[in-house]
């Protein structure tokens, strides 16, 4: 699947990352499945934490696609669907779990302690959804995306007040 520079992302949600979110990603053709999965050339200098001027993370909809990269080469891979804290909004995020670490291909391409991360993202297990290499590609295979998977938990892409609590 490859996205042209011209195409708005797959889902147009509010909070969702755009043309117009000034990250300069949208400056080059997007494919998924080359060597970089969350669909980014590092080349260009690109910040991939997308804090619009503002110093926070925000909502990444390439975090799903990046997950696939993880799981599809990693037979004890997890793959976790979250909601995560940036000090002023909850925002869905994907990232992929082996052996105690973190692969946020958003990020970085290094594993992260995932003490650290969970710490840093504010992440808490009942704020999440887990799958299982087998349960992924079978909630793939079945609803024909990367994810989310369960949409009545993660009804919206960002939420200003606590998702757990509507």
């Amino acid at each position: 699947m490859t996205r042209k520079h011209d195409e708005q992302p797959s889902a147009s949600r509010p909070g969702e990352h755009g043309a117009d979110c000034g990250c300069g990603c949208h400056d080059h053709d997007h494919a998924h499945g080359g060597s970089h999965a969350h669909g980014h050339s590092h080349e260009h200098g690109h910040d991939h934490g997308h804090d619009h001027g503002d110093g926070q993370k925000h909502y990444r909809p390439q975090s799903f696609e990046a997950v696939l990269e993880v799981v599809s080469e990693n037979e004890t891979a997890e793959a976790v669907h979250g909601w995560l804290f940036n000090g002023a909004e909850w925002y869905l995020h994907a990232w992929a779990e082996v052996e105690g670490h973190v692969f946020d291909l958003t990020e970085s391409r290094q594993p992260i302690d995932r003490e650290t991360y969970y710490r840093a993202n504010h992440v808490r297990e009942s704020a999440m959804r887990r799958y299982s290499r087998v349960e992924f590609f079978t909630n793939m295979a079945e609803q024909g995306h990367v994810g989310p998977f369960d949409t009545a938990f993660f009804y919206t892409t960002v939420s200003r007040t606590d998702p757990l609590k509507r």
